[in-house]
């Protein structure tokens, strides 16, 4: 009986040690995660603050022009 409790409460100190393993490496990549969307984001942000491009017949279009696509933030009319 005293080997068996012995074996269980070594089982249940390794569960307890690979569950935490396991929570701080789930944590560090949903942070990663995060990181990388935000620098997208910001990327993204300061990309479509810097190009205008301007259109013939009067109308602006602001946004990104990847070869041949533009992609549009948004557009006014003069």
């Amino acid at each position: 009986m005293i080997l068996s409790s012995f074996f269980l409460f070594l089982y249940l100190q390794f569960i307890r040690e690979y569950t935490g393993k396991v929570d701080e490496l789930v944590k560090y990549k949903i942070e990663a995660q995060k990181e990388v969307k935000a620098k997208e984001q910001e990327e993204k942000d300061v990309i479509a603050q810097q190009v205008i491009i301007l259109h013939p017949g009067g109308v602006k279009v602001h946004g990104v022009t990847a070869g041949t696509f533009t992609f549009i933030n948004s557009i006014s009319l003069n």
